[in-house]
């Protein structure tokens, strides 16, 4: 049977959009790549990201009201930007283990091809292959190799010959482009003759019996409106903005669509030491500790993670006025963090939903998750206090950046919302290839499966 190249369709340009519309390029197809972002040049990321005065309000354009329970709410700006949250990589690039799959409908021997293809394509190594390990993370891993925490040098997408190795590594689009960014390779593929329609959303699309013929595109910045024909649609908005696409775009209403959420429970130990430990010129994100990692039967508690120290100018911003700011930035040398990140279990009632125009999030922390997150920061401590730390303080969170399970993967729309390749049921030519479609959200930062697992349904259109 003869090749015959179609006209495909990819909503949203983070990770998952970039990845899926680079393989499907390379596969001889006609790609077009939709997202509401600003197009950040590198240029254009040392000017907004600069290290004297960071600020976020430039980009803010998405207001999210999150529950993290039933009592409390707070409002949480994101950014709005071509590479989505992937802009604000952390770098830390770990592979779900096979018993993370064990709810999914495939499993992790389908996804390994994809996970050399994802490590290759955001230059992901292990982080001694890197070399310059800096003496804390030495520190920190021989201190887990005593308590037999079984620590190791985890990969890591950054490239170590134009890394500044500064102190905004956390949750910030890397100004010199040192780590890996989805802009940068879309940036390539635009070159190469992928079509990029930046600030731009789909508003409507024409369908005929299940099958979309063409969608109906708006350009935010001038309301001009453009009709695109298309033979495959891809939806890789994220799971906090794939349900919605799908149910008002594309008439979806399946019982799955925005429920099942999974945000990971976060957690941190800070260490005070007696004397300067590292500097704001080290990057610290080096080593992982896994004896943790499952409990006694088998399921998964979580990773435990060397974190690099938020810079000094943005703790700053949010200490009292009543502190004396000098004295924190005397000690600031003098402490370091471990990061806890809990998997969080799938629940049908943790969900997303649209209220007066906003995406709000209705969350409710699960006893067992609460007792996982608490055992694992006990277990940091005890590595940070074996350390050298004169004290610690423990500090609790949940990432809006890690959400997943939104449009889980499944047998049919009763039970979800896609089938194992990816493709919305009851839609001839509707896929889903972000991290909505994940059946649990593993113990680590999801961004290489979220690779994978995009490489994988790609390879299926």
């Amino acid at each position: 049977m003869s090749f015959k190249a179609k006209k495909i369709a990819v909503l949203g340009a983070g990770l998952s959009g970039v990845l899926v519309a680079k393989k499907l390029f390379q596969n001889g197809h006609e790609v077009s790549i939709i997202d509401p972002g600003i197009f950040l040049t590198s240029e254009k990321k040392k000017e907004i990201w600069n290290l004297e005065s960071f600020s976020r309000s430039k980009l803010s354009a998405i207001d999210i009201d999150v529950q993290k329970n039933v009592r409390h709410r707070y409002q949480k700006k994101l950014p709005l930007a071509i590479g989505g949250l992937a802009e604000f990589y952390q770098a830390v690039s770990i592979p779900f283990h096979e018993k993370e799959f064990s709810s999914w409908p495939i499993s992790k021997s389908d996804l390994d091809p994809f996970y050399k293809q994802a490590q290759e394509w955001m230059n992901i190594k292990p982080s001694h292959e890197h070399g310059n390990i800096s003496p804390l993370a030495k520190k920190l891993y021989h201190a887990g190799k005593e308590l037999h925490k079984d620590p190791y040098y985890h990969p890591i997408a950054i490239d170590f010959s134009t890394c500044r190795h500064c102190s905004i590594c956390n949750q910030v689009p890397c100004p010199w482009d040192a780590r890996f960014s989805p802009s940068l390779l879309l940036q390539e593929l635009q070159t190469q003759g992928i079509r990029v329609l930046d600030r731009s959303l789909v508003t409507a699309a024409t369908m005929k019996q299940g099958k979309i013929l063409n969608i109906k595109v708006t350009n935010l910045e001038n309301q001009k409106e453009s009709t695109i024909d298309t033979d495959e649609v891809i939806v890789c908005a994220g799971a906090l903005n794939t349900p919605f696409i799908i149910k008002n775009i594309f008439s979806c209403d399946f019982n799955h669509i925005g429920k099942n959420l999974m945000l990971h429970l976060l957690g941190n130990v800070i260490g005070f030491f007696p004397k300067p430990i590292t500097s704001k010129d080290h990057f610290e994100k080096w080593v992982s500790f896994s004896s943790d990692y499952f409990d006694s039967n088998g399921k998964v508690r979580g990773i435990i993670q060397q974190d690099q120290m938020t810079g000094p100018q943005r703790i700053l911003e949010y200490i009292p006025g009543t502190f004396p700011k000098s004295l924190f930035t005397k000690i600031y040398d003098q402490l370091t963090q471990l990061l806890v990140i809990v998997d969080d279990e799938s629940c049908f009632e943790n969900q997303v939903y649209e209220k007066n125009g906003k995406i709000c999030v209705q969350y409710q922390d699960q006893k067992k998750d609460l007792e996982k997150r608490a055992f694992l920061l006990k277990q940091a401590k005890k590595i940070i206090k074996k350390s050298g730390a004169l004290a610690t303080i423990t500090t609790h969170g949940k990432s809006i950046f890690h959400a997943c399970g939104t449009c889980r993967m499944g047998v049919n729309s009763l039970d979800s919302v896609v089938n194992f390749e990816g493709r919305v049921h009851d839609r001839d030519n509707l896929w889903i290839a972000d991290a909505s479609t994940f059946n649990s959200s593993g113990g680590v930062n999801p961004s290489l499966t979220i690779a994978a697992n995009a490489l994988r349904i790609a390879d299926r259109i």
